[in-house]
């Protein structure tokens, strides 16, 4: 359908639109940077028409409409996922979520608050910390991503290491059906569909907008902590780390844990950053304790005791240790040393954790790293390769073969991509879903979008250059190329 047609028929049932070709343009891509010549290859990743809707009635006649002319709708909340989850690949209508942003006065009684689908986590927390709550978890995204969309992808974060996967902490659910019906749902419980089959709670985790909008969630919410506590660990190398990193993490008390290696450091450096005096093979930890002062204090001293039974574990001073946990959630401070950087960013069981990095480390280039234990089993990992170059396609797809090794060393040892699928994780979908998980998602949207409005066209239907036969031989034919144009070099 032509743009100007929807653009009328959106104005008509009274929500904010726009078509204006220079806004729409930034709806074509996500926080991941891509070369220009890349966008030819997805293809169709720009609207026709944007939309601003402020509740879930505005979005129901959105979907009424676009369900009876079999118009494509894609969600999208702040764009942060990196995987083009919210890039429409079938152009359509994009339903911008932002505007979905309200945020209740939290419930004493049972410790909620209800916030919209497109609330930002940080405005979330800044309100309720003025009645004396923190939110349990959020993403490292924390600034900008929104919680429907953290909801539909990852859900693993910071704090999930003492109170779980985001599922656990919603109680309610308020959704929009691509037939325009607007349904509630309690943790656990389901709707049913006109057809009889049904929607379950369970199925809005990792459906990356594939199913239904989310309008609105029940947030649980904790009081403001009693006390709280950060140490700072020096330890030899991964290896010395990977013996104590289960130990740690499973320690009473732990809100956070993040560890760096040196190479990480010296970007940080040379970034005009201040990093502890390290050597090349040297792993950093900041540790977080949050929660009553009985608590914290037990923590403290299973700290000290693990320090004391080691003399290779060094604390380094308390004030170092909180302005690193300070710097938690800029990730890419180092870009403040070279103006690209290209990350790979995986998942690994902890107990995987030495033999992973052994094997991903023999690469033939200096590789800087910074990770996060999201819960004591697993570990979420970033992988920075520098000299990655956007605005050059040569330069650009000459790293694109080292994050596909370390993407199926990731896979070798139990692991994962980190954050979701989208389109740019689509050539992993069989190692990242089994058949079985594919197929019952496929015939679940059927029963749900009979006619494939909702974000269509991402792993089930990828490009042809994200097909996995068609991308891993690509990769294997670009590899001579990374060492002819020189790939990422072994200099910082």
């Amino acid at each position: 359908m032509r743009t100007k047609q929807i653009y009328k028929a959106m104005t008509e049932i009274g929500v904010k639109a726009t078509s204006s070709p220079f806004e729409r343009r930034f709806y074509g891509f996500d926080v991941t940077p891509l070369p220009a010549e890349a966008y030819w290859a997805l293809r169709g990743t720009v609207p026709q028409v944007v939309v601003r809707p402020k509740n879930a009635e505005e979005v129901s006649k959105i979907l009424v409409w676009a369900n009876k002319n079999e118009v494509p709708v894609t969600p999208r909340g702040g764009g942060t996922s990196g995987y083009f989850q919210s890039v429409p690949r079938r152009r359509g209508i994009t339903i911008e979520t932002l505007d979905l942003n309200q945020i209740d006065k939290p419930n004493a009684d049972d410790d909620t608050v209800r916030v919209g689908a497109g609330a930002i986590w940080s405005k979330i927390e800044t309100k309720i910390m003025s009645h004396g709550y923190r939110l349990k978890t959020y993403p490292t995204s924390y600034r900008s991503s929104t919680v429907a969309g953290w909801m539909q992808t990852e859900g693993f974060g910071i704090g999930s290491i003492m109170f779980g996967h985001l599922k656990n902490l919603i109680r309610e659910v308020e959704i929009v059906l691509p037939t325009g019906k607007i349904a509630s749902m309690k943790n656990g419980g389901y709707v049913t569909l006109e057809d009889g089959s049904s929607i379950e709670f369970d199925d809005l985790f990792h459906s990356e907008g594939m199913l239904v909008i989310i309008t609105s969630v029940v947030l649980e919410i904790r009081k403001e902590p009693e006390a709280e506590k950060t140490f700072l660990l020096m330890f030899k190398n991964h290896k010395h780390f990977s013996t104590y990193a289960k130990r740690l993490a499973e320690i009473n008390g732990v809100f956070f844990m993040e560890f760096v290696n040196g190479a990480y450091m010296d970007l940080l450096e040379q970034a005009g950053f201040h990093a502890p005096e390290h050597t090349e093979e040297n792993l950093s930890l900041v540790l977080r304790f949050e929660g009553t002062s009985n608590t914290v204090n037990l923590g403290s001293e299973h700290i000290k005791a693990i320090v004391a039974e080691d003399n290779n574990i060094e604390q380094l001073p308390e004030g170092m240790a909180d302005e690193e946990y300070d710097e938690r959630l800029d990730y890419f401070r180092i870009k403040n040393a070279f103006c690209s950087v290209t990350p790979a960013d995986v998942s690994v069981p902890t107990e995987s954790l030495n033999d992973f990095l052994d094997n991903t480390l023999r690469l033939r280039f200096k590789l800087a790293y910074k990770g996060e234990i999201v819960t004591p089993d697993k570990i979420g990992l970033m992988f920075f390769m520098v000299l990655g170059n956007e605005l050059s396609l040569v330069r650009f797809m000459s790293t694109a073969p080292y994050q596909m090794e370390i993407i199926l060393r990731a896979l070798k040892y139990g692991g994962s991509p980190h954050g979701g699928i989208g389109l740019l994780n689509t050539p992993y979908i069989y190692s990242m879903r089994t058949k079985s998980v594919r197929d019952t998602f496929i015939r679940k949207k059927e029963d749900i979008d009979e006619r494939w409005i909702m974000n269509p066209g991402k792993w089930t239907d990828p490009p042809f250059f994200l097909r996995p036969s068609i991308y891993f031989s690509a990769m294997k034919m670009l590899e001579p190329v990374c060492w002819l144009t020189g790939g990422i070099k072994r200099r910082w």
